[in-house]
């Protein structure tokens, strides 16, 4: 399904996108420097206040905020205790954290403490099935639990095997790290080292065009085996990675509010605070297309290109499909059940309840950190409008394209100028130390956004 997995390394931001096996964008994902990834890693944190209304307790473990312990049956306040973040922070909801420890490889899911294995849903081959439980069975301790991963189905012996002796060094890791201390026990991977994990081995290839990062891929890593490392190469071109694979538009129309669809339709995506509302119509076709089955053949690229979209985005919640009126049966399961294909696969548990009369379709996905328009936008006038941490990543990235023989000034609104003087100071100056210290700064307070100017050396 996935064809390549690209890495576009900037000062301000890494952005990771997968391209499948059509050369459609499939996942998009950017992570932040001010937005350090919590999520897989293991603290020992203090119990700091607990919520019995909630049936729940805030724990302080070293970030930022304090995270949010669901069932924390046994505790008091006060009291240190071991947990792992399962869930980033997002739509103003604190990080969460379980005391269930799971320590997650590319073929399998370390579970200390536990006895069960636990297998995938997708699991049909009862051969392969039986043979990966001899395999477990015969090589599991006491008090040791594992899950089976989807990519473990068609790895070799010897790779789940030496999967299990890694995941076991990182639990001792986390035993010995534990005496004494309290703060992070066991590093959180960053975001490209889990999408690598989790999404390396289906990938024909890995590009990344920082020749750091491709450096650090090829030494020691605890997150990613050898086998996906082997498929990591060097992009070495002046041309951006993502215009060299033909994905910027697509990326670019994350941020649109109206989709136009093959043959004329569209679909219209709102966010409010309960749900998020799609509304699928007939768009630019004509009249005389407005028949049963024109409408019945918009609905199923909709419902396609809106399952596509919600993974896209990664929109959570509630979500409320309103498709054209069907008034034939089999047209409405037909569309109920080209969203379950769709949606199929994903990663994130998706329930798609079937359609009302009315035309409507309930979608539910688990929340899986902040949906990309939190960390991508900021709401204005109805839609999505580039936030200033957004604004502020495409200057700079836009300042390493540029060659020039002169300096470069960066004329930038006052928001603009004050993130950049703030916590993405030292961002500017990595910029400007890539560029040979030819970047100004100057702030317009006439500017919405940003401009540049090519200045001449004897002009500075």
């Amino acid at each position: 399904m996935i064809r390549d997995i690209l890495i576009e390394v900037s000062p301000g931001e890494t952005r990771i996108a997968l391209v499948d096996n059509n050369g459609q964008l499939f996942k998009f994902l950017v992570q932040r420097v001010s937005q350090p990834q919590l999520v897989d890693g293991i603290f020992k944190g203090r119990v700091v206040r607990l919520e019995k209304a909630l049936d729940a307790a805030f724990v302080d473990i070293g970030a930022k905020n304090n995270v949010f312990l669901n069932r924390p049956k046994g505790l008091h306040e006060g009291q240190e205790v071991v947990v792992q973040v399962y869930r980033e922070a997002s739509a103003g909801k604190l990080a969460s954290v379980r005391r269930d420890l799971a320590i997650s490889g590319t073929y399998l899911i370390f579970r200390p403490g536990s006895k069960e294995i636990r297998w995938p849903h997708s699991l049909k081959a009862v051969r392969r099935r039986e043979h990966l439980e001899f395999i477990l069975s015969n090589n599991q301790l006491e008090g040791e639990g594992w899950s089976v991963r989807e990519a473990a189905l068609s790895a070799k012996d010897d790779l789940i095997l030496s999967e299990m002796l890694s995941l076991r060094a990182l639990w001792q890791e986390v035993i010995e790290s534990s005496i004494g201390k309290t703060g992070a026990l066991l590093k959180a991977p960053s975001q490209v080292e889990r999408v690598l994990r989790d999404y390396g081995t289906m990938a024909s290839k890995v590009l990344v065009d920082d020749r750091n990062l491709f450096t650090v891929f090829n030494k020691s890593t605890v997150w990613l085996r050898r086998e996906i490392v082997s498929k990591i190469l060097f992009y070495d071109s002046e041309e951006a990675i993502f215009d060299y694979f033909d994905v910027c538009d697509e990326i670019d129309n994350l941020s649109e509010r109206v989709l136009i669809l093959p043959k004329g339709g569209r679909i219209t995506l709102d966010f409010t605070e309960a749900m998020t509302v799609i509304d699928v119509d007939l768009g630019g076709a004509s009249d005389h297309s407005q028949s049963s089955d024109a409408i019945f053949v918009t609905n199923m690229i909709a419902a396609s290109e809106a399952a596509r979209q919600i993974q896209l985005r990664n929109i959570a919640g509630l979500i409320v499909i309103d498709f054209i009126n069907m008034r034939r049966r089999d047209q409405r399961r037909k569309i109920v059940d080209e969203l379950k294909r769709v949606f199929k696969n994903s990663s994130t548990p998706v329930d798609v309840l079937g359609m009302t009369s009315a035309g409507l379709v309930e979608v539910t996905r688990r929340r899986d950190g902040p949906a990309l328009n939190e960390i991508l936008f900021c709401k204005r006038d109805r839609w999505m409008h580039p936030s200033t941490e957004s604004l502020v990543c495409s200057a700079l990235r836009e300042a390493l394209s540029m060659r020039s023989s002169g300096y470069c000034k960066l004329i930038v609104s006052p928001k603009l100028a004050d993130l950049l003087r703030g916590k993405y100071c030292f961002v500017f100056e990595e910029t400007n130390r890539r560029l040979g210290g030819v970047l100004l700064m100057t702030e317009d307070p006439l500017e919405t956004e940003f401009r540049f100017e090519i200045v001449n050396r004897k002009k500075k």
